[in-house]
């Protein structure tokens, strides 16, 4: 089965995933981990430093970065974030593809060791694995051509398929498995769209057509839960067994009041789509029966991510899946786009591929294979901990325990390198919002005045702007610290002590400076419980938001008392 073109575009798209990641960081860095920023990276190397000499423990396997070599002031950064820039842009323009996906995954690992919390997120750790994983899936040679390259191999195609395979069925697992009654009782989406980190103006319709909400939870979990099962089966023999399943399973929760007549319908249709036939017969030039299942799946993970770009602000992570995705397809499924030609020949991959590919899958099978039983849900494994240590065990729990124990000793040496990893989106859904409103005083008591970010809500008449392939991370971070309730740890302190000192790089991550003649004495923080506004409210008031108030964040602080706190 050829994949020349699959593999051509899904190279392209991540060299263009890897280019606005290093990009959006970039514009970002200065104010987030740069010398005068919230969590300065140079201070980071000094600390892991200091803990490897006393634990005589190698700094590098602790924390692998390129800064060990450049330093983390801003020289050193800009120096990692350059060579990430060039590795996707030979990416794009197909320059040795191995050799750049090789320094794009080094320079982002670097980036990604070097900044905390800040590029801590599962796209940037997915980012990082999709690129190790692609190295023996890319051709060879300098300048290969598409119309002479080589087959990727069979093993280098389905390490990746498995990558794809564990993002999508690790999200839809971990939300039956969390307890997290919503996905359960198909409520989610009551709560998803205004409670999300960054939603942008179509979130407030999204959340208006309550109508759709449960058939919305259903078709993320079909995606999530039946995509990975069209990639590694072939569905047709039992399309009409699952077909009766789900149609049952939807008739009792029809009958408990779970799913509207409208979601039934929307089921239904969807589960027609299992025919692979059907596909062949709607599409016969484009879908040949013994391709369709994979060519589903791909149809559905990424209109799934069409869905989620819709209605919520997640940076590359959207783009960067579909790249994936496209290691679905052969070229008979791309074969009727118009730029794009199928080459003539088809080599079979060389020995030295398929070698490569070996030695990937015989280091990131075993690792991945321990990252599948953290899927085990939380309690289980906290139970069965208990009862092991209790001498009550039986020997399911002993199984789930032992699994536990290797999974964590094989992360001790692995996890530092971010490449073999476990996902979850979403796994509990939040079921309020908080902001941060952070204020600053000029004399510490008086004149509170609100600091104003790019992103996130705050305007109670206008949801947040649209970011894009942006990633802003200040602003994404503000999301968290609303669901911590203590403000005196983790990046808050560098971020407050910024603002006090008027730091232009980190004033730079927000819309405006309230201050701009001198930094204020203090800065405060209080709680405000958003929601969105009903259709009537906002046809009535062109309020988007309410807003009520939530209690304090965090009490004013001053430099004095945050050099207090550090002692």
């Amino acid at each position: 089965m050829n994949a020349h073109l699959p593999r051509w575009i899904a190279l392209r798209l991540m060299g263009v995933t890897l280019l606005t990641a290093i990009v959006s960081f970039w514009t970002q860095m200065d104010g987030l981990i740069g010398p005068e920023g919230i969590s300065p990276a140079t201070d980071l190397l000094r600390q892991t430093a200091e803990w490897a000499s006393e634990k005589n423990a190698s700094a590098f396997a602790n924390l692998p970065t390129l800064g060990w070599l450049v330093g983390g002031d801003a020289g050193g950064l800009t120096a990692i974030c350059g060579l990430g820039l060039a590795a996707a842009i030979a990416l794009i323009l197909n320059l040795a593809p191995r050799l750049a996906l090789f320094v794009g995954w080094l320079s982002y690992l670097s980036l990604f060791h070097l900044s905390g919390p800040f590029l801590g997120f599962q796209w940037d750790i997915l980012l990082i694995e999709a690129l190790l994983v692609l190295i023996p899936y890319a051709p060879t040679g300098l300048r290969p051509r598409l119309a002479t390259e080589a087959q990727p191999s069979v093993l280098a195609t389905w390490l990746v398929r498995l990558l794809v395979i564990k993002l999508v069925l690790s999200s839809g697992i971990v939300k039956l498995t969390s307890g997290d009654p919503t996905w359960r009782d198909l409520s989610a989406m009551d709560y998803h769209f205004w409670t999300q980190p960054l939603p942008h103006a179509l979130a407030w319709h999204a959340h208006a057509a309550d109508w759709s909400h449960r058939l919305s939870v259903v078709m993320t979990l079909v995606v999530e839960l039946g995509a990975p099962l069209l990639i590694i089966f072939d569905i047709r023999r039992w399309r009409l067994l699952i077909f009766a399943g789900l149609i049952a399973w939807a008739g009792v929760l029809l009958a408990d009041g779970a799913l509207g007549g409208w979601s039934v319908l929307g089921l239904c249709v969807l589960l027609l789509a299992l025919d692979q036939r059907l596909l062949a017969r709607v599409w016969p030039d484009r879908f040949a029966v013994d391709r369709a299942d994979r060519t589903l799946a791909f149809l559905l993970i990424t209109g799934l991510m069409v869905a989620i770009t819709l209605t919520g602000s997640y940076g590359f992570f959207q783009l960067l899946t579909v790249a994936l995705c496209f290691c679905l397809l052969d070229d008979h499924a791309l074969r009727r786009i118009p730029v794009l030609k199928p080459p003539r020949i088809s080599l079979v991959a060389d020995q030295r591929t398929t070698a490569l590919a070996i030695a990937f899958a015989a280091v990131l099978l075993p690792i991945n294979a321990t990252q599948v039983t953290a899927l085990v849900g939380r309690s289980a494994q906290q139970q069965a901990a208990r009862a092991v240590q209790a001498e009550t065990a039986s020997t399911g729990q002993k199984l789930i325990d032992g699994t536990r124990r290797l999974r964590a000793a094989v992360l001790d040496y692995t996890g530092p390198f971010a490449s073999a990893n476990g996902y979850g989106l979403f796994a509990t859904m939040t079921r309020q919002r908080i902001e941060i409103i952070i204020e600053g005083s000029a004399d510490g008591q008086t004149n509170w005045t609100a600091y104003r970010f790019e992103y996130k809500p705050e305007a109670l008449d206008a949801v947040a702007r649209y970011a894009g392939l942006h990633m802003p991370r200040l602003d994404w971070q503000m999301w968290f610290a609303a669901l911590r309730s203590k403000c005196t740890r983790g990046w808050y302190p560098g971020f407050v002590r910024a603002l006090l000192r008027g730091s232009p790089a980190v004033l730079g991550l927000l819309a405006e400076n309230p201050f701009p003649d001198a930094p204020p004495a203090a800065i405060r923080a209080r709680r405000m419980q958003y929601r969105f506004t009903d259709a009537l409210t906002r046809a009535r008031t062109q309020a988007v938001w309410t807003a009520t108030p939530a209690g304090e964040y965090c009490p004013a602080l001053t430099t004095e008392l945050l050099d207090d706190l550090r002692r």
